[in-house]
């Protein structure tokens, strides 16, 4: 949001949420639970969350929205890579193969409800595809500098 739309705004959005009464939850998990019970009515999560919660209750009042043309709507993907000096290249290669085969990102996508990384693997519980997203044209390396955000919900008082 500071990226997209400026310090000014992301403070006031902080802000506003902030003076809604939230209640903080240990973990995302709990969170989706939470909301899943009418103890919330809303909560902010990553959708594998809610989809776990959905996998155990189908009845639960649970849904997902995704936002559209903001940060809301980004897929961050885990990384993996093999050392070069690792002493068995052979094997780490295959294992980094391995996870972007369809057995893998089937597994991925169907117990842990991650997106899945290639084109013959489709998202499971309604998830829209990657395609359909909204995402932002966003560089991605400008967020890995957390400090500024960090200083600003510490400012507001959401950390």
């Amino acid at each position: 949001m500071i990226q997209q739309r400026g310090e000014d705004e992301a403070r006031g959005w902080l802000e506003g949420i902030q003076n809604l009464d939230v209640t903080q939850y240990p973990d995302e998990f709990q969170l989706s639970g939470a909301v899943a019970d009418g103890e919330q009515y809303v909560g902010f999560a990553n959708h594998y969350y809610a989809l776990r919660v959905l996998n155990s209750r189908p009845d639960a009042p649970l849904d997902l929205a995704f936002t559209s043309g903001d940060a809301g709507a980004l897929v961050n993907v885990s990384g993996a890579a093999a050392l070069a000096n690792s002493g068995n290249s052979g094997l780490a290669d295959a294992f980094v193969r391995h996870l972007l085969s369809a057995e893998a990102q089937e597994f991925f996508a169907t117990v842990t409800y991650g997106y899945p990384m290639i084109p013959d693997v489709s998202p499971v519980g309604g998830l829209p595809s990657i395609d359909e997203l909204d995402s932002p044209d966003i560089d991605l390396t400008e967020l890995a500098d957390k400090e500024d955000t960090l200083a600003l919900m510490r400012d507001v008082g959401v950390l």
